[in-house]
């Protein structure tokens, strides 16, 4: 799995944040293009379980929330 992030330019990227910033590269969680391999990437660096959970449920939710929010 992680020689499939290191090939794709957009993994490149998600993993360099990931492994040099830690949890606070999860508050790019809820980006389109980039918020997925970012998730995977704090997988595979192993970050703990308890933090990714609550940053990245927590910023998701609120996403959706501002879309709703934006729409009615």
């Amino acid at each position: 799995m992680q020689a499939k992030i290191q090939n794709s330019k957009t993994g490149k990227k998600a993993y360099f944040y990931a492994h040099k910033y830690g949890y606070f590269s999860l508050l790019l969680s809820p980006l389109p293009i980039i918020g997925d391999p970012i998730t995977l990437a704090a997988g595979l660096i192993r970050l703990n379980i308890f933090y990714f959970i609550l940053i990245t449920f927590s910023l998701r939710i609120f996403r959706y929330w501002l879309i709703l929010f934006m729409l009615s």
